[in-house]
This record gives structure tokens, sequence and C-alpha cells, in this order.
């Protein structure tokens, strides 16, 4: 699954949880009208996998992948009947090199975006969540894999979007951060950033770009904030 968007921090100055790392989750706002800190953009992961048991791509003969030399990279894990690479932290981005031609599927999900530090601020959006179904993948080709961060967080201004994640030429965007009461409106990202709210302002959360931008992929937008209230910020945008 993808990243949850960030949600807000009750209290005066209570600051912003941290996004999950390896789901892209965004980081939560921080609450109050003193100075504090949004929380960061959880880091992102990418998922590859493919059957213990499959035909070889020309359709004529049928492999074994049971053994872990069908495939180098990340960590290696076994499920029923798949063979699964898991590219996140702490050890992040690497390389995946298959031994044999084969199809596999793969999910990329980018780093999370940072909740917007207060005054009152507003959840960052998940990062941008990606998946392809029998992708090929030609033997002793080292496909390069980048995991991407979480946004950086800071006390009284918007949260930082998160980083990029691709893999196999697919990218997925970083969540947009989350905006601060004098900032107004969230980050566009992978999902968008929500929007500040409260007396004299009322912003829009940020676009979720991924589909748009990308022509793949899902992101959504960030929710909009409400002038009818200190601290009525919007969520970040889930994937």
């Amino acid at each position: 699954p993808g990243g949850v968007g960030g949600g807000g921090a009750g209290g005066k100055t209570n600051p912003g949880s941290n996004g999950t790392d390896g789901t892209g989750g965004g980081g939560g706002g921080a609450g109050g009208d003193s100075p504090a800190t949004g929380g960061t953009g959880g880091s992102g992961a990418i998922v590859i996998r493919y059957p213990k048991e499959q035909a070889a791509v020309d359709g004529a003969t049928t492999i074994n992948t049971a053994v872990t030399d069908a495939a180098t990279g990340g960590l290696i894990t076994f499920s029923k009947q798949k063979v699964i690479h898991t590219f996140a932290n702490p050890s992040g981005s690497g390389t995946f090199t298959p031994n044999r031609s084969m199809n596999v599927d793969f999910l990329v999900v980018a780093g999370g975006g940072a909740g917007g530090g207060s005054d009152h601020g507003a959840g960052g959006g998940a990062g941008g969540l990606v998946f392809i179904s029998g992708h090929p993948v030609t033997s002793g080709t080292p496909y390069s894999i980048v995991v991407g961060g979480g946004g950086a967080a800071a006390a009284g201004t918007l949260g930082g979007n998160g980083t990029n994640s691709s893999a196999f030429s697919f990218v997925s965007m970083g969540g947009g951060g989350g905006a601060s009461y004098n900032d107004g409106h969230g980050r566009s990202g992978g999902s968008g950033g929500g929007a500040s709210g409260g007396p004299s302002t009322s912003g829009n959360g940020g676009l979720g770009l991924q589909g748009p931008q990308q022509s793949y992929g899902h992101g959504h937008p960030g929710g909009k904030g409400h002038s009818t209230d200190y601290g009525a910020c919007g969520g970040g945008g889930g994937a």
C-alpha cells in the first residue's frame, strides 16, 4: 500500500509526528501558535517480486527461480510462491541485477512530504505510488534502484517535499510539504500537502501530480484549509 497523508498535532506547542519510513507517509503538521516543527516525511521504498516458478520470457522453457541467485540486490525474502527484493532504509538505494531474463512486478513509493511548522501547520502529502506488472528484465543487466527520502521540516514555515524514487525508468514523485499559517497553500507533489487554515486565511491543498505529470501511478491532492477556526488545516493527500 501507499503512504498515508500527514495529520495535524493538537495543543499549543506540539511538534508534528514523523511519517513512517519505508511507506512514503507524510509528516504531521505542528500544532498551536508558538514555534514548533512539523513532522518529517517518511522515506520511500521499492519492492520487486517474481514467481519462484515461471515461464521464461521466450515462453519455450520453465525456469526455477526459487534460489536467491535468480537476481541480486536489496533484502531478499520469500512469500508463498514469490521471491521478493525490498529496497528501503537503512540500506536504501542499490542495484537489481537479474541472472535470468524474466518478467517482474514492482512497486515504487517516493518519500513523503514534511508537515508544516506552526503556526497551525498542515499535514504533508504521501509520496507518489507506482505499480507495474509483468515488466521484462534482461539477464546480466544492472538496474539502478533509487529510494527517495522524506521531506525536511522546520518551525514556522512550509514543510519540504519528499524526494523521488525510481526503478526501471519509472518515477514516483515525492510528496508535497504541508503549509504553515503564514504560507497558506500546501506544496504540490506526488500527493499534495495540506493547506493551513484559520481566521483571515483559507488555503488550497497542493496538487497531486503523480498521475497528471507522469501519466502513470497514483497520488491525491492535499486537503483545503478552512477559515472558521485556528488550526482548521487540511491533511496531506494519501497515495
